[in-house]
């Protein structure tokens, strides 16, 4: 999930839930991604900040803290 969110972040998109849903959809379900976000915001992998996608305002996730470096290496195996 977080390198989900990161590689969304790399590629110039708003990681909130429901991109992040429809990206995984075909692995994962909704309620599956909604527990995990929430797991790794309790663990303190990821934050969330207040965005405005169009005309709503979602929550945007990023990776926070110490996990940037250790997040942005899996992606960067996983994507290239």
């Amino acid at each position: 999930m977080a390198v989900e969110i990161q590689h969304q972040k790399d590629a110039g998109k708003v990681p909130y839930f429901s991109a992040i849903a429809k990206e995984l959809e075909s692995e994962i379900s909704p309620s599956t991604v909604h527990t995990a976000l929430d797991r790794l915001i309790d663990l303190g992998t990821i934050s969330a900040n207040w965005a405005k996608v169009g005309s709503k305002w979602v929550r945007e996730f990023y990776i926070a803290g110490e996990s940037k470096r250790f997040i942005n290496k899996i992606a960067s195996e996983v994507y290239e």
